[in-house]
């Protein structure tokens, strides 16, 4: 099975690490995909940082944590990027592999929404991560929202995990304001000051 964990990474921290742990211990055995986004199209109002950059913090991390890699597929794609696109490009990679993606509670606001969701559901199982004011009831909803076609599809699995306190909106803050920093890896906010990135300080 390959576990599919998509996002800006904007900047990547110890909470996108916390979901990887829980997943991995979650489906043992299984490997699993860093997918960085070019531009997530849920997120039209805001640009992240260079994909340059962003893949480089993803690297130092990565790099760390064996049995994970990092997929550039949609950086390589022009933006936005579509997940059924990039399962398309992982079933060709990976032939007869299983795929779930992992996403968060909030995001099954706009599920139902995301380009070609019947393809997508038969696609992929999803693990869904908890959020803050998203609980496991947020998923037993989205279910019996679905229409018939969907709901046939539709295979997800709750992780059982604590809430993740780390934000990349609040790390990006805390470095543009020169306010104390948690969450980030050393080496990944030595990166961030190295690059300039969010207007940080050297």
């Amino acid at each position: 099975m390959l576990l599919v964990f998509g996002g800006s990474f904007d900047p990547v921290h110890r909470g996108h690490e916390a979901i990887a742990d829980a997943a991995r211990s979650a489906y043992p055995g299984a490997r699993l995909l860093w997918i960085p986004a070019a531009h997530a199209p849920h997120k039209p109002g805001r640009s992240p940082a260079a994909a340059a950059d962003r893949l480089a913090m993803l690297q130092l991390v990565v790099r760390t944590r064996p049995g994970e890699i990092i997929h550039t597929g949609e950086l390589e794609r022009p933006p936005p990027s579509f997940m059924v696109d990039t399962l398309d490009e992982l079933r060709a990679l990976h032939p007869g592999e299983d795929f779930t993606l992992l996403i968060g509670a909030d995001s099954l606001d706009h599920l139902a929404r995301w380009r070609d969701p019947e393809r997508l559901f038969s696609a992929a199982a999803f693990a869904i991560v908890p959020r803050q004011g998203a609980g496991e009831e947020r998923l037993t909803e989205f279910q019996s929202s679905l229409p018939t076609v969907l709901a046939e599809r539709f295979r997800a699995k709750w992780l059982q995990m604590p809430l993740v306190a780390e934000s990349s909106t609040a790390i990006r803050a805390a470095l543009r304001e020169g306010r104390h920093l948690q969450g980030l890896r050393p080496e990944v906010e030595q990166e961030i000051r190295r690059r300039g990135l969010y207007g940080a300080q050297p």
